[in-house]
């Protein structure tokens, strides 16, 4: 569904989640696309905010 909202292929999305170690993003999501989700979860009424696709300071990943 992530990837319908984003318009993005659905192995880019699975990339999001992978570790950089192995190519991924290590859980962060894109800049250009946090808007967009952040506009569906309101449509949707899902509690999520932009601080939420910050990352933890300490192990520079996306906050859960």
């Amino acid at each position: 569904m992530v990837a319908k909202i984003t318009g993005v292929h659905k192995t880019r999305v699975y990339m999001w989640q992978r570790a950089k170690s192995v190519g991924g993003t290590g859980g962060l999501i894109p800049y250009p696309h946090i808007p967009v989700l952040l506009t569906e979860a309101m449509r949707r009424k899902i509690d999520i905010k932009p601080e939420d696709f910050v990352p933890d300071a300490d192990t520079n990943e996306a906050v859960s």
